[in-house]
């Protein structure tokens, strides 16, 4: 029925009620004002601009306001929920942005530019159009690689696979939580049986009763264990944060072994909680703890794509422990055995890793090997206790901190052929390579029958023991072969430089060959020779590093990486050299050693995908090689000869 107008225009200028509310808030009843109940915030409040915290439903048990409550809680339900999905986008963007210096030390310039082409081992990923703001000295495997010819300057690298990160942001949790107790006792063994075997900077017998304290209702530190001084994580002085720093780092370490298919994300989601813990007050003084924290940090940095945040972690690290005395024996009688060998055993853990982090960087240490510090002893955890005058091992069992004691050793060769052959102040002369050559073969020579790799018929010890044995041989064997090769390194750079420039005045015309009288002088015969035991060494390592890998008795894998683009990098470039006609080296070992590294690059790569992209770029710098050296366009091996010639200056 039709509404008459007189009727439906008093029907439009009526008032609406206002709505009855069935709680009005706290605030708005104090005020004795109008409250229209909306949450979490009503309009009045909103509008006097009243923090949400003072708008307050007070709701009386019993009475009729039961609907006003549930409707409260639905609301602050979805305020939380709102606010959760702020923060997991902020923790989202957080891992792509730098936080500031006291979050994350030394990570600024790594991350405002993302991953870096070169990781922190040196392994690389070179693109040739990449404008090159950091600095990669000789040592380094990017510089090796910068020597291989490119055809075209512009010519786009296959890309890199980054490590995808992102997943491992939604399992974020509180820096303090821990893993159910089976995973977490998974990847803490994982831990000590493929890091602390190499690595033993903490006491791995207190700190695991530390551990076992997490798990029973008294929680961390548990009982005090006797007065053992400071020992850093496990002891009683140990602060939480850095406990929970260093088990974070056990526990990402850990993943990198595990045969898991989450392995990567889970080890990205420690890492996180890691360096979030790492905003301790370290840039004041730091304790031994926290050189503890930044080493294990440090350390899972080697295996990153952020080489620049290793190297400012360590950088700290060895602050601090100077900053500590760790670098004098000063007042040792005064502190207990267990103390001091913790102690010692960390500084030449800061020294060792500044060597090698400085070795892959090619950049100068800070620190110098030297021996003011006495060297750990070669005794297992357990049989160094906080009361004794003295440690020692018991006969007939053999220590695996032996090794700690030979890496010591080789760690200080590796300090004196940086400081040498890569850093001297005036250039390095051939006296200096006979003398490095002759401290390794001294090391070989001196080296604990225990750990020999090469007397097959010595009888071994069997079992749990004697497989962390043999690891150990081959870690130790693979590293002696490197810094062999880093030694000739040089030498073999400036022969095959010789040999393309030889080959390039063939090609052009643009002069004599002078190769038959390089290699007429001492000079050029020493380089020639040099050049030759470099190829042999880089096919024994690859050939080691195979046959480790068949057993199941390697080191960490990003070691492994570093080691096999450090060979393929060398056969490319001999290659190159002997590319005119010249057989200076022997072919068929040119090969075996290729078919080693892409073979083993290949196991790898199943497991980890930055193999993948690595073994996809040493393919691509042959081809750039192939297409350079044996191409007829002179214009075009001019550009490869500037090239060259702009890499090695």
């Amino acid at each position: 029925m039709d509404i008459p107008q007189a009727q439906e225009g008093e029907a439009v200028a009526r008032p609406t009620k206002r709505k009855r509310v069935a709680l009005a808030c706290d605030t708005c009843r104090e005020r004795k004002i109008k409250c229209d109940g909306s949450k979490p915030v009503c309009n009045p409040c909103r509008k006097r601009g009243e923090p949400s915290a003072r708008c307050v439903y007070t709701v009386i048990a019993g009475t009729a306001k039961q609907l006003s409550e549930q409707e409260y809680i639905a609301s602050l339900q979805k305020q939380v929920q709102d606010m959760q999905l702020v923060i997991d986008q902020l923790r989202q963007d957080a891992e792509l942005t730098p936080k500031s210096p006291r979050d994350r030390p030394g990570t600024i310039h790594a991350t405002t530019n993302g991953p870096s082409p070169v990781s922190t081992m040196g392994a690389t990923t070179l693109t040739l159009n990449r404008q090159e703001d950091e600095f990669f000295g000789q040592s380094s495997v990017h510089s090796l690689l910068r020597e291989v010819p490119h055809p075209d300057r512009h010519r786009p690298a296959v890309p890199l696979r980054n490590r995808d990160r992102s997943s491992a942001t939604s399992l974020l949790t509180a820096e303090f939580a821990l893993p159910p107790r089976q995973v977490a006792d998974k990847f803490l063994d994982l831990y000590f049986d493929s890091v602390h075997i190499f690595y033993p900077w903490c006491h791995s017998t207190w700190f695991r009763k530390r551990y076992e304290a997490l798990w029973t209702s008294t929680g961390y530190p548990g009982a005090e264990m006797g007065q053992a001084g400071d020992i850093g994580v496990g002891g009683d002085q140990c602060p939480e944060t850095s406990f929970f720093c260093v088990l974070n780092a056990m526990f990402a370490l850990g993943c990198e072994f595990s045969d898991s298919p989450e392995k990567e994300s889970a080890s990205a989601m420690f890492s996180s909680r890691m360096r979030s813990l790492l905003q301790m007050d370290i840039l004041d003084k730091g304790d031994l703890s926290h050189v503890q924290a930044l080493l294990l940090a440090g350390h899972y940095a080697l295996s990153s794509e952020y080489p620049i945040r290793c190297y400012n972690i360590i950088g700290l690290a060895c602050r601090i422990a100077v900053g500590l005395g760790l670098h004098t024996e000063r007042h040792a009688d005064q502190r207990s055995v267990m103390e001091n060998e913790v102690r010692r055993r960390v500084w030449y853990g800061c020294l060792q890793m500044e060597m090698t982090v400085c070795m892959t960087l090619g950049r100068p240490p800070v620190l110098q090997m030297t021996d003011d510090v006495l060297v750990p002893a070669a005794v297992d955890d357990e049989f160094i206790c906080p009361n004794s005058i003295s440690c020692v091992q018991p006969e007939g069992t053999v220590s695996q901190n032996l090794f700690v004691v030979e890496n010591i050793r080789l760690a200080k060769i590796l300090g004196k052929i940086l400081s040498s052959i890569y850093w001297p102040s005036s250039s390095s002369d051939f006296s200096a390579l006979v003398r490095l050559d002759g401290l390794l073969e001294d090391f070989r020579n001196s080296l604990v029958d225990d750990l020999t790799w090469w007397d097959n018929d010595t009888v071994r010890q069997q079992g749990a023991r004697g497989h962390v044995l043999k690891r150990q041989r081959n870690v130790l064997h693979a590293r002696f072969l490197h810094l062999r090769i880093l030694l000739y390194r040089p030498s073999f750079s400036a022969f095959c430089a010789a040999a393309r420039r030889s080959r390039q005045r063939r090609v052009t015309g643009s002069g004599l060959d002078e190769t038959g009288t390089e290699a007429n002088t001492l000079q050029g015969a020493f380089q020639a020779q040099c050049a030759t035991t470099c190829v042999q060494v880089a096919y024994e390592l690859s050939a080691s590093l195979l046959a480790a890998r068949e057993v199941e008795a390697t080191g960490a894998w990003w070691f492994s990486l570093f080691y096999l683009m450090t060979c393929g990098g060398i056969i490319i470039l001999a290659e190159c050299a002997q590319a005119g006609g010249s057989k200076h080296f022997n072919q068929q070992q040119l090969d075996a050693t290729w078919e080693n590294t892409t073979v083993l690059l290949r196991v790898i790569g199943r497991e980890n995908a930055r193999a993948r992209g690595y073994l996809e770029h040493l393919l691509l710098l042959k081809d750039q090689a192939r297409s350079a050296y044996f191409c007829i366009n002179p214009q075009l091996c001019n550009a490869v000869a500037c090239t060259v010639s702009q890499t090695l200056s």
